[in-house]
């Protein structure tokens, strides 16, 4: 502080300079700079005191609003990332393949007859259904995948790396594992038919927009609806289209998972 710096200046001052000094005035003066030492020290501790309270504060702040942007890209039922961290991610992926000419492909899922569930035993049992198939999801995701939940019943997986036959390959294999999984009451003990999903897939093309991307792979989605769910639909180009059947129908898969609640 300079106040502080030019007291002690002062009282140096005294010391070593003007007529030759006394006993008393060296004890005097001496008195004076321990006293100016000790405000100096004093106040350099306040100082250390107020700068840390201020860095542990920056950082408290900067932890908030971590957690807060974390929380404004998580869905809340499923914790996984919700469709606007989605559309930031997609937008970056599809940069990097545009940079790199590596694939990207996309699958949109939807969880056959999911409305009915909800009718039929209640939300809970509907919420319990979407968590439990976006765990499933999240487990099959190769290295590099990233899974969000797109609205309502639907996901939306990204897969950079892959091309349009690898995601498909994929996409089966994930269809098997939603599928080999049935509902159960922990209550009354009543079975589902098994849960089924189906897909839409589609691989970005170079130049393409990722909005019509995504165009490409809803239209996917609903071809495979439509022509009986628990099946996978693709669009390699905008007016080529395919569909990959269901490997068995849905009465052979025998695995039960009780997920009421």
């Amino acid at each position: 502080h300079g106040a502080d710096t030019a007291a002690f200046s002062d009282a140096l001052d005294e010391l070593t300079t003007g007529p030759e000094p006394d006993a008393q005035r060296i004890r005097e003066a001496l008195s004076r700079l321990a006293d100016e030492a000790r405000e100096m020290t004093r106040r350099s501790k306040q100082m250390s005191s107020k700068l840390a309270a201020s860095t542990q504060q920056i950082e408290h702040l900067r932890s908030e609003l971590h957690e807060a942007r974390r929380a404004a890209m998580t869905d809340a039922l499923t914790s996984l990332p919700n469709r606007r961290a989605f559309d930031e991610t997609l937008q970056r992926m599809a940069a990097a393949s545009e940079d790199n000419g590596e694939p990207l492909s996309l699958m949109l899922i939807d969880i056959d007859h999911f409305k009915r569930v909800n009718d039929r035993f209640g939300h809970p049992v509907g919420d319990a259904l979407l968590r439990r198939t976006a765990s499933t999801i999240r487990n099959c995701l190769p290295l590099g995948g990233m899974v969000a939940r797109f609205g309502g019943e639907e996901f939306a997986v990204l897969l950079p790396g892959q091309n349009l036959s690898t995601a498909i390959e994929q996409a089966e294999r994930l269809r098997l594992a939603v599928s080999g999984q049935r509902l159960a009451s922990r209550r009354s003990g009543e079975r589902l038919s098994a849960v089924t999903i189906s897909l839409g897939l589609a691989e970005l093309l170079r130049g393409e927009d990722v909005a019509a991307m995504l165009e490409r792979a809803d239209r996917a989605l609903y071809r495979a609806k439509q022509e009986g769910r628990d099946r996978a639909c693709w669009e390699p180009m905008a007016q080529d289209t395919a569909t990959f059947e269901a490997a068995m129908p849905a009465t052979e898969h025998n695995a039960t998972e009780k997920i009421w609640t």
